[in-house]
């Protein structure tokens, strides 16, 4: 009974998708288009701070895990079904609530993000170490958007989601570009440039590795704490 309910989440979802065909069509090549402009434009101003190289393998990074780790299975909307009660659906036993939040948050611009990541991946050198950090990277990128997402069990504003908004668009930035007072408050607190270009800048200096395993646990033990307490006093139908 649980995989049937798992496969019905699913059909579900999807047929949500192909309904509007061209629409689906029309909004993967938008966001396809939408990626390379924007990359283009950072690209021509921030690979003044990190060597070329090092910042497209970085990005790249950031746009496969994006397109992994939050167009796949985002989090984003969390707030919006906790404040307007739908998040209820997801309650159904016995199966959990997170495997049923997974599924019901996959996006229909997760297409057009994993388009994008895979004509970066053809331009990059070395394609093993960016391919399986951009897997790493996904996690992580999807523990901390959900940690975010969590908050909203305890705060009833819309905070939470500018946070995460925040958490994200800093992988678009190379560490260096911040200043030194505030890079180490970005590089733990909002992960997304740590998600990013961690891996690359470990290449040369290997204690970028440490930073990052050190915030992706902090991540994942926050995450695991606020979710479990979030459940428990969730009061049902919004606020």
């Amino acid at each position: 009974m649980g995989v049937n309910l798992i496969k019905a989440f699913l059909k579900a979802n999807f047929k949500s998708f192909i309904e509007y065909r061209h629409e689906f069509i029309l909004s993967s090549i938008s966001m396809i288009i939408n990626n390379l402009v924007l990359f283009g434009g950072l690209y021509l101003v921030l690979s003044k701070i990190l060597p070329g190289t090092l910042y497209f393998q970085g990005i790249t990074i950031f746009m496969g895990a994006y397109a992994l780790g939050v167009a796949f299975f985002g989090m984003v909307n969390l707030g919006h079904e906790i404040v307007y009660g739908t998040f209820d659906k997801l309650l159904i036993r016995p199966r959990s609530t997170y495997i049923l939040l997974l599924i019901n948050e996959i996006s229909n611009n997760a297409i057009g993000e994993l388009l994008t990541w895979i004509i970066f991946m053809t331009m990059v050198a070395d394609k093993l170490y960016i391919f399986i950090w951009t897997l790493i990277s996904a996690i992580f990128l999807h523990i901390v958007i959900l940690f975010y997402e969590t908050l909203h069990f305890f705060i009833k504003t819309n905070y939470p989601m500018y946070i995460s908004s925040m958490a994200m668009d800093t992988g678009l930035y190379p560490p260096q570009m911040f200043p030194k007072v505030v890079k180490k408050w970005v590089i733990f607190l909002f992960p997304g440039t740590l998600i990013s270009f961690g891996p690359i800048l470990a290449l040369s200096d290997p204690r970028w590795y440490i930073y990052y395993f050190i915030a992706f646990i902090f991540f994942v033990i926050m995450t695991m704490i606020s979710w479990k307490v979030g459940l428990k006093r969730y009061e049902s139908v919004g606020y």
